[in-house]
């Protein structure tokens, strides 16, 4: 995903020809890192809602390798699904993207999405259950380890000590940046909080668009 002058793109794709099956122009800068933003919100909702279909399964107390060879084999296969699905089937946690970016990732993403005034409900409890599983001591493991969340949530129904995991650290709907020419409940945005925060200190923020290659 290429972003800037046209002469600098077509300058630059040749040298990423034997890196890059493909190479995709995206307009003016920021339009490349906006593009992986993009791509990257639907990998980690993907595969979010690929280990909740697995652990729903699981809990059900159906053949998880089954489950598996039905989702390869129907519409919504992907080479994503191939590769984490088996990963689930065993508990293999071997990192190939780390829950702890995952979720730096998903900052950057929510970031940009409240400084547009979007709203992005399923990057939210995204956010809250790489969060938890982060939280966990699981930061360093593939993202399919979302997965111990999923189930911590499930055994704390178990017990009766469901808490709000849902809210977890992302911003309640009152608590969001307010669109243009809407304003919050009550007043303004607080001061001294950061819209799209989440409430985590020093979050990564994408304010440097200056890169033109991403």
């Amino acid at each position: 995903m290429l972003a800037g002058d046209a002469d600098a793109v077509d300058a630059v794709r040749p040298l990423l020809a034997p890196v890059c099956q493909e190479t995709f122009g995206c307009g003016a800068v920021p339009g490349a890192l906006l593009m992986k933003f993009s791509v990257n919100l639907f990998l980690i909702t993907l595969v979010t809602g690929l280990a909740e279909a697995f652990h729903f399964a699981d809990r059900h107390g159906l053949d998880q390798r089954l489950l598996r060879d039905v989702l390869d084999a129907g519409p919504m296969a992907s080479s994503v699904s191939r590769l984490k699905g088996p990963k689930l089937v065993t508990r293999d946690f071997t990192v190939q993207a780390a829950a702890a970016d995952v979720l730096k990732n998903n900052r950057l993403i929510a970031e940009a999405a409240r400084e547009a005034g979007l709203a992005s409900p399923l990057l939210d409890i995204c956010h809250a259950l790489y969060g938890e599983t982060v939280a966990q001591g699981h930061g360093g493991e593939d993202m399919v380890a979302v997965l111990h969340a999923l189930e911590a949530r499930t055994e704390d129904a178990v017990r009766g000590d469901a808490r709000p995991h849902s809210m977890g650290s992302v911003d309640r709907p009152d608590d969001r940046a307010p669109r243009p020419g809407r304003r919050r409940r009550g007043g303004d945005v607080p001061s001294g909080r950061r819209p799209g925060s989440h409430g985590q200190p020093g979050a990564d923020r994408p304010s440097d668009h200056r890169n033109s290659l991403r």
